[in-house]
């Protein structure tokens, strides 16, 4: 929960808005999460977060391995 002044200039805050917040590690992207007269809930985790990817790659080439 952070306070609801860290929002100057917003006058209406929803669940599901995305706005970037400046942090110790720079820049992230924050989605509200619930909002209260006083303060927002928010998530800075990615929106990958939590889900399963999956990957795909194709060799385009073998080498012979060097001392290197």
């Amino acid at each position: 929960d952070v306070p609801r002044s860290l929002f100057e200039g917003v006058d209406e805050i929803e669940v599901g808005m995305s706005f970037k917040a400046e942090t110790e590690q720079g820049p992230r992207t924050v989605e509200v999460t619930g909002v209260t007269e006083e303060n927002v809930s928010i998530d800075a985790n990615h929106p990958l977060a939590a889900m399963s990817l999956q990957y795909f790659g194709e060799l385009v080439s073998v080498r012979t391995a060097t001392a290197e």
